[in-house]
């Protein structure tokens, strides 16, 4: 089913729309280069999170991403005059304003701001080549009557994304020359920056540090907001009217010109545009930026191999990573790289569990009770798009039959399956679902026993794997496998309906003890290839979480009649934590309610036409404000469902591609 093309993906920009300042900050840019390093900042260069910055690379050998170049100051010189393009918070007062400046902004593949002086142009461009450490900015004078200085003053972080750097005696303000620029080595045990120009430029250095840049969106989640921030000196480049410079901060001296890299970067993103061209928007525009998630060689077998859970915070997290790899891969035309990912998984199973987080110095770890099980859900969406069950076979059967045999034979130290053959894992202390939020030690969403979605995953790969691969099992195990399938199958509805609430519950403890709380946990007994929740339960039980969960935006995590409800999502990280999944919607549950509405739908083709435009606000207006091209992690419970939480999601990101991709069908 196709729908016409009638949305524009490129976000178009003016002075009108910058003219509330404060509000337009709320816009972001992201690019990254498939290395784990980004680019990011407010499309006016005003840095508010302590995340922002020009480069931010990974250090393997100290297992953390750091931000290297956080900005760039530039001005024009013209006429004697010195006008300003720069923007920074400082306590009190934003210095200088150069989105006075500011005539255009389109940002599209990455972001384009257009400066204009009377009757001086300069267009300003950021692109971050795929696979280097590398950040290239571009300065174009479209138009000068006379010519101009452009200065260039790099100021450098280098710190964990996660901390603020200060001013200190530390570092090693000695820069040395390279052709059209300089490499400076600021502090040990981190790499060197490598600052060149593409043609002729003068650099003047003066070392200096700028104190108290201040980030307004960390001093809103209750963080310590200012930093300092190192300046080596200034660069100046002289440009006519049709000229252009770049300026390259790379960990790597330039080898070849920097325009060159420029234009093979746009060939490299033409050529992935260009695979989706069969697609309408917004799929073009999602599924092009899909692979900003995706880091490591398809062929790396290592533990940087997968998917980054989300940016700019997260790393690889295997949960994620699961739920994310048919939308990211699979619905991108890369189920290569679906079976790579899902092998390099594989290969670090261990007593049935697969690690959820992951680290390049080794050391994973084992604390969810999913991962294993979406695992098998993956493996049915690179079947379904491919058939290729030798790979499957070859590559993945010997941990897909290591996770249900350990959990089956009750070998998996936190979980158990009981003669009911339902799945009940951890206790009061622990948190192995995907609602795992802690304050103070203490679980805030408590999960222990038979969680719904656990037990509807469980069962799904039982019959998957049986099913599916049952001629190359072992007899006995089979055996086991058939006989814990029929005795969930006996057990799961008598135990999981709540026939006051009319839907299921979240959680059974035992036959008096069970969670009544709606949430939106119940979508996988309802939409997994394989459930053994009958269709009319399975309708009732929809509508009672259109009722009360579903928004334009994605599903809440907790109905708002609940006594633990909350309406808000914000301030500090405990309070934040609380509110986590008490309410707060998630955008990514819009995947699994896609499968649900559709497996349970009468008229499948009227449902997908009503689906595509009632969710039309998360894709449409969603991918253009916060940061652009991108879906965020969550969005507040209540109407105008303002978005919160990380802001490019890869689940997220990925689930809306499937869940688009799927009305398309």
């Amino acid at each position: 089913m196709k729908f016409a093309k009638f949305i524009d993906m490129k976000h178009k920009f003016n002075q009108e729309d910058i003219k509330d300042f404060e509000s337009f900050l709320n816009h972001e840019y992201l690019l990254t280069n498939g290395t784990g390093g980004y680019s990011m900042s407010t499309l006016t260069g005003c840095h508010t999170r302590k995340y922002h910055g020009l480069l931010a690379v990974p250090v393997p050998k100290l297992d953390a991403v750091y931000m290297l170049l956080s900005k760039v100051e530039s001005s024009i010189v013209v006429n004697r005059e010195r006008y300003d393009f720069s923007v920074n918070e400082f306590p009190g007062i934003f210095f200088p304003k150069g989105y006075t400046h500011i005539e255009k902004i389109e940002v599209d593949d990455f972001p384009e701001i257009t400066y204009r002086v009377d009757n001086t142009v300069i267009k300003y461009s950021i692109l971050l080549p795929h696979g280097e450490n590398t950040v290239l900015l571009r300065y174009e004078a479209l138009e000068a009557t006379r010519p101009i200085i452009l200065k260039l003053s790099p100021f450098l972080a280098y710190r964990n994304i996660h901390e603020l750097a200060n001013q200190n005696i530390n570092i090693r303000p000695r820069t040395f020359f390279e052709k059209n620029g300089f490499k400076i080595d600021p502090y040990q045990n981190l790499p060197p920056i490598f600052l060149q120009t593409s043609h002729l430029s003068v650099f003047f250095p003066s070392p200096d540090w700028w104190r108290a840049f201040t980030y307004r969106q960390e001093a809103t989640r209750g963080y310590k907001h200012q930093e300092d921030l190192f300046s080596p000196g200034v660069f100046e480049v002289k440009l006519k009217k049709g000229e252009s410079v770049i300026l390259r901060g790379s960990l790597t001296r330039a080898e070849k010109l920097p325009d060159e890299e420029w234009e093979a970067e746009l060939a490299r993103i033409k050529k992935r545009k260009s695979i989706f061209s069969r697609n309408d928007e917004p799929l073009v525009s999602l599924k092009t930026n899909a692979d900003s998630f995706l880091v490591g060689k398809s062929t790396d077998k290592s533990l940087t191999t997968g998917i980054i859970a989300g940016y700019p915070w997260f790393g690889v997290w295997g949960r994620d990573t699961m739920i994310s790899l048919a939308g990211l891969t699979i619905k991108c035309g890369q189920p290569d790289i679906t079976l790579e990912i899902l092998s390099a998984f594989a290969a670090h199973e261990k007593n049935g569990l697969l690690p959820n987080t992951l680290s390049v110095l080794g050391n994973p770890a084992y604390n969810t009770v999913d991962t294993p099980f979406l695992f098998f859900w993956a493996i049915q969406h690179y079947l379904a798009a491919t058939g290729d069950k030798k790979g499957v076979k070859e590559k993945l059967l010997p941990a897909m039959t290591s996770i249900l045999d350990n959990f089956t034979a009750n070998r998996v130290c936190f979980a158990r399956v009981g003669s009911d053959g339902l799945l009940y894992a951890g206790d009061a202390s622990t948190q192995l679902t995907w609602m795992d939020a802690q304050v103070m030690g203490l679980p805030v969403t408590p999960r222990h026993g038979a969680a719904v979605e656990i037990n509807a995953l469980f069962y799904n790969a039982l019959v998957m794997l049986t099913e599916t691969f049952g001629s190359y099992l072992d007899k006995e195990a089979a055996a086991g496998f058939s006989e814990v399938r029929k005795n969930h199958e006996k057990s799961f509805e008598s135990a999981f309906w709540n026939r006051e609430k009319q839907c299921l519950f979240d959680v059974v403890r035992s036959q008096t003890e069970r969670d009544s709380s709606v949430r939106p946990n119940q979508l996988f007994a309802l939409g997994l290839p394989y459930t053994c929740t009958s269709v009319d339960k399975a309708r009732v039980a929809l509508a009672a979480i259109q009722t009360e969960l579903l928004t334009p935006v994605g599903l809440r995590s907790l109905s708002p009649s609940d006594p633990g409800y909350i309406q808000q999502y914000s301030g500090s990280q405990e309070e934040r934590d609380r509110a986590y999944h008490q309410g707060a919607i998630w955008a990514w549950l819009v995947g699994i309610y896609t499968d649900a509405v559709l497996k349970t739908a009468e008229d499948p083709d009227t449902r997908k036409k009503e689906l595509r435009e009632y969710f039309k606000p998360l894709w449409a207006e969603n991918t253009s404000q916060g940061c652009l091209g991108f879906i965020n992690e969550l969005y507040q419970p209540t109407n105008p469902f303002a978005p919160c939480g990380c802001p490019a999601q890869a689940w997220s990101h990925a689930e809306v591609i499937r869940m688009l991709d799927k009305l398309e069908e």
